[in-house]
């Protein structure tokens, strides 16, 4: 736990150390014509069929300037209902049923600070004589449903059931009337949604509306009920348990949505998988920032993902992969090669399932979480460019630990000038106005921009996470290596000094560092998820308590930022006691002392742990090799379990194997938070020296652990007199640190000040 100047001073630690429209009357002119909106507007301009089914804004509210088409003719009898909210004495909004060529053939436009609603048609460009009728009392601010009813020979409009005092006689034929187009002030007016004869069309629907709201509403009020007057271990508890788990990132998820005023359909059967299910709803909301809240893009995308491929559901690989889709492509991902194209986010998942499946991609592919494969989906570069990558690789530079290296930018010229003179700064006569694909940096060139974009793409192409990165002055980039860590390459800089370019998605911040942080975030899974879920519940708690759950949160995963964030905010509580926080900090900043002083002292915490094992004899205490045997098997398999009497951080694991019986393959479990076992080491990460009596060296983790499980197999056979041992442990040393439970800020990485003496002096 940290006060103001103790949090930022974490954070330039981690920095070092992870190097409208007017209305149609005489007072204002408006633009009506087809030509006022742009090329890109046109391409936008949403196609909604009245007649079947609405998709196209899928229960958003209603855009702005965006005509609606309608499939079928409007007749007599057909009521139009639409729904929206007043701003204050607002009267620059509108609804408007259009004709061909920009005619406006009915227009209403309700004037609270006016007391008014202004009827009329325009016609070839001209106004003609407006009507004005008495607008019913409403109330700023305040929803309201406007009707506007297809009688035998006029346009009939209602507010909240109320007639207007005038009626709106037909000027043209109501078979004319192709679309409805909203027009809506800029002080927080908006439409919502509209119906045609009762039937929901587009926008959103009041009834699902209202559904919605209560279902945000009522998990926040479980999940207050779960966090008032609890302990932070029961709270923790709460956050731990399945159901705790889905109540806090349903709500989070949901609010986000609701907070910029759209619904999803939660009856629809595949988003209620997905809401129910604990690892799919966890992978969605601790897989990185979902740019401008786009949680709801994100859940259409998986849901049109599962129903295309239902092996989703059950395949971890494809859930990874589906997941960092659909995060990715919340927001349009541009194409390099032609900025007005995206990329195809289905397309861009079935390529890279099919390569998955045909043992195309390297093996960082299929180690990478969903956050990591976000930087491999989200590449600038269409599949076909990426095919072409995949083909022209050079030669050694095609396995996993060769991608960064320099032969691959070097198939990019490095020069300011194309072969007829012009400079890059004419980026588009540079390249010939050809797309800048892959294939056209490699023929014409380009500086470092040109060169790390290049290779971050040909990295990419074989699945492997990758990002170009500004410096200062330079531009990098980073890819993820074989031993699952970020490296910055091709720079002249540090990570401190490095930047996401601003169209790649990022967590928490664009600088370098903050994504190394999430890198620690994403290698201690169950910590991170745990504190994130903690830190969801202390927003509906009293403020007073807010402080002792974000500081908990902040103990079981340092590494995530939001946590330090909102512990800020918790801190200027102004109830929140002085005591609290020096009681809380005191023992985190003497341990830290202590540490400081002998850094490197790590203790042999295998000494302390209780064991149980599988087929093994003599495995009954740790005592650092003064027994021939640690342990032994005489089957080719089993597993030891060491469990410790405090929560441990592990900096290395050392294995000494008798004679020849070294275990073949063997994987290393160590307990999470949530109780759940994490594979974090096999034999693969190992450094072996010896031949006879070899010895294993293993580096340690992040994740916090009570209990580690190694599991082997496959050992080689030793006689040992008369009985054939497979495989047998001469000495394990686990070093480490254990941390008292009851410390709750035991492990951060802090810096104390030497004037902090005691707990009425703290610095």
């Amino acid at each position: 736990m940290f006060r103001m100047q103790s949090l930022l001073g974490l954070l330039l630690i981690v920095a070092q150390c992870y190097a409208n429209i007017y209305d149609a009357d005489e007072d204002y002119k408006e633009d009506y014509e087809d030509g006022w909106i742009t090329g890109k507007q046109q391409e936008e301009i949403a196609s909604i069929y009245l007649g079947k089914r609405a998709v196209s804004t899928n229960n958003e509210k209603l855009v702005s300037g965006k005509k609606y088409n309608l499939e079928r003719r409007l007749e007599p009898g057909d009521v139009i209902e639409v729904h929206g909210s007043y701003g204050d004495n607002d009267y620059r909004y509108s609804v408007n049923l259009m004709g061909d060529n920009g005619d406006i053939l009915f227009h209403v436009n309700p004037r609270p600070g006016k007391g008014i609603t202004v009827m009329n048609n325009r016609v070839g460009n001209k106004w003609k004589k407006q009507v004005n009728a008495e607008l019913p009392d409403v109330q700023s601010g305040e929803d309201f449903a406007m009707k506007i009813v297809m009688s035998d020979d006029c346009y009939q409009v209602l507010f909240n059931d109320a007639p207007l005092s005038q009626d709106f006689i037909y000027r043209n034929e109501l078979s004319l009337v192709k679309s409805i187009m909203f027009k809506a002030g800029n002080n927080g007016f908006s439409w919502k949604g509209m119906t045609l004869n009762g039937e929901h069309k587009f926008g959103i629907d009041q009834l699902l509306e209202k559904a919605f709201e209560e279902t945000v509403a009522n998990l926040e009020e479980i999940i207050t009920n779960n966090v008032h007057d609890q302990s932070i271990k029961a709270v923790k508890q709460y956050a731990n348990s399945t159901q705790g788990s889905i109540e806090l990132f349903q709500w989070r998820m949901l609010k986000k949505i609701l907070g910029k005023n759209q619904i999803v359909d939660l009856d629809d059967s595949t988003l209620q998988w997905i809401l129910s299910n604990k690892e799919t709803l966890e992978m969605l909301m601790t897989s990185g920032d979902v740019r401008d809240d786009n949680y709801k893009e994100a859940l259409e995308i998986l849901v049109s993902l599962i129903n295309v491929d239902p092996l989703i559901k059950t395949d971890p690989l494809r859930m990874r992969l589906a997941v960092a889709t659909a995060l990715t492509f919340s927001i349009s991902v541009p194409s390099m090669a032609v900025e007005r194209n995206s990329i195809d986010w289905m397309k861009r998942y079935s390529s890279y399932l099919q390569l998955s499946e045909e043992g195309v991609l390297l093996e960082q592919f299929y180690a990478a979480t969903a956050w990591h494969l976000r930087y491999v989906v989200g590449s600038w570069q269409t599949d076909e460019e990426l095919a072409w990558a995949r083909a022209n690789t050079p030669e050694g530079c095609d396995d996993a630990a060769s991608m960064g290296r320099g032969p691959i930018r070097g198939m990019v010229r490095y020069t300011g000038y194309n072969k007829d003179g012009v400079h890059l700064s004419q980026e588009s006569d540079f390249y010939y106005k050809l797309p800048i694909t892959l294939k056209t940096l490699h023929m014409i060139g380009g500086v470092c921009g040109a060169k790390s974009k290049f290779q971050a793409g040909m990295i990419q192409a074989h699945g492997v996470p990758a990002l170009p990165m500004g410096t200062i002055r330079h531009c990098a980039f980073a890819w993820w290596k074989p031993e699952r860590k970020w490296s910055l390459d091709y720079h002249s800089d540090t990570w401190a000094d490095s930047k996401t370019h601003t169209p790649i998605q990022y967590s928490w911040r664009r600088p370098g560092y903050y994504f190394l942080m999430m890198e620690s975030a994403q290698s201690s899974f169950a910590e991170y998820r745990l504190s994130e879920k903690m830190r969801i519940a202390a927003k509906v708690a009293q403020p007073e308590d807010m402080f002792g759950l974000l500081e908990e949160a902040s103990t079981v995963c340092p590494y995530n930022f939001d946590v330090w964030v909102d512990l800020k905010t918790a801190m200027a509580v102004p109830t929140l006691k002085k005591a609290t926080v020096q009681s809380t900090l005191l023992p985190v900043l003497q341990r830290a002392k202590e540490w400081q002083a002998d850094p490197d002292n790590d203790d042999n915490i295998a000494l302390t742990a209780t064991v149980k094992s599988e087929n093994f004899v003599n495995a009954t205490g740790m005592d650092n090799g003064t027994k021939k045997f640690v342990a032994k098997s005489t089957t080719t398999s089993g597993y030891i379990l060491l469990e410790f009497p405090k929560a441990a951080k592990v900096s290395s694991v050392y294995i000494k194997w008798w004679a020849w019986s070294k275990s073949k393959h063997y994987d290393v479990y160590a307990m999470g938070s949530d109780g759940e076992y994490v594979l974090v080491k096999t034999q693969a990460d190992e450094r072996v020296e010896g031949g006879k009596n070899p010895r294993s060296f293993l580096g340690g983790w992040e994740m916090m652990t009570n209990k580690i499980k190694i599991e082997m197999r496959d050992g080689r056979p030793s006689k040992e007199t008369f009985t054939v041992i497979h495989i047998a442990l001469w000495e394990l040393i686990i070093k480490g640190r254990l941390y008292d439970y009851g410390a709750v800020s035991d492990g951060k990485p802090v810096t104390s000040s030497e004037l902090s003496t005691g707990a009425e002096n703290l610095v």
